[in-house]
């Protein structure tokens, strides 16, 4: 697993997309009602920031007292919707799946990641040194966390975490309450140095490079749950287009929710959900997948590099 922190242009960190679904809910309401920010307020009695920061979902949960009493004013003596919207609030407030672990192991930064992750309908990326964490095997991961010195207690929590990660993402358990039955998509660009650096060992890299020839074969055969795209831009491309640094692009369904992308660098990975940057390197990937190795080649590519140097 790669650790990354959370960060934005202020500092702030954003909320899980279950509360972004009720604060997106919230701003219809207002706006179906004719009312600003500051007319809210005013009858309220709230600053119109308290208003903005629900309809934004900061500050972690939802207090139920002022989310009442914008309902209040948004449906009036419907107490059945009024009801039904506190119970979704609730929902959203609930723990999530990743909750029953330490902050060590997934710390306020990693939640957002989390939850982009289960609800997206499509999700792209390019990995230049690393093998993405929904593709690594154990092994790999653990090895990976073992090399960042991180204390042994707290690795195998963490490959535990990222096997159940893994787990919900194959099974759709995760993404039933967002996408319902359509098949969520997973479509990434592999470096050809993420396939030939050494993690944990011959034997590590072997069992990983099988199983992202699974991965490969599964999709060019059409199999019916395959739901992950895989790709390599082979050194002989040259270098990425604009893109240096591992990202990832989530793209949604969901109540108008922009594209959010994920970039990783030395200081952590920053969230950034701005049209003109998520359109950027939205189109980069558009760039960089058309001199990768194309899905069909996919699987003879990596054994290539199985054969050449991590058999035997």
């Amino acid at each position: 697993m790669v650790a990354i922190k959370e960060t934005s242009a202020k500092g702030k960190a954003t909320p899980t997309v279950p509360r972004m679904l009720i604060g997106k809910r919230l701003a219809a309401l207002r706006e179906r009602a004719g009312l600003d920010l500051q007319a809210v307020a005013d009858y309220l009695g709230m600053h119109a920031q308290t208003v903005r920061r629900l309809e934004a979902a900061e500050g972690g949960s939802f207090k139920i007292p002022n989310v009442a009493r914008v309902l209040e004013l948004y449906l009036g003596d419907d107490k059945e919707k009024v009801a039904a919207f506190l119970a979704d609030v609730n929902a959203a407030n609930s723990p999530q799946w990743w909750e029953v672990f330490n902050k060590d192991v997934v710390p306020p930064y990693l939640k957002r990641l989390l939850s982009l992750e289960e609800a997206a309908e499509t999700i792209r990326g390019y990995a230049p040194q690393f093998i993405p964490d929904l593709l690594q095997t154990e092994e790999y991961t653990r090895a990976a966390l073992q090399a960042q010195g991180i204390p042994p207690e707290t690795v195998e929590r963490r490959v535990d975490l990222n096997v159940l990660r893994q787990q919900r993402f194959h099974s759709g358990e995760g993404r039933r309450r967002f996408l319902e039955d359509k098949p969520q998509v997973l479509w990434l660009i592999l470096d050809e140095t993420a396939l030939r650096r050494a993690v944990g060992g011959r034997q590590v890299m072997r069992a990983q490079l099988e199983r992202l020839i699974g991965i490969a074969e599964a999709w060019e055969q059409k199999a019916a749950k395959a739901s992950i795209r895989l790709l390599v831009l082979p050194h002989s491309a040259g270098p990425p287009l604009g893109m240096g640094e591992p990202c990832f692009l989530f793209r949604f369904r969901l109540h108008n929710l922009p594209d959010s992308v994920v970039r990783f660098t030395l200081e952590g990975g920053e969230y950034v959900e701005k049209g003109g940057i998520a359109s950027a390197y939205l189109e980069a990937l558009d760039r960089t997948n058309g001199r990768a190795i194309g899905f069909r080649d996919t699987p003879a590519f990596l054994r290539e590099i199985q054969r050449d140097l991590w058999d035997g």
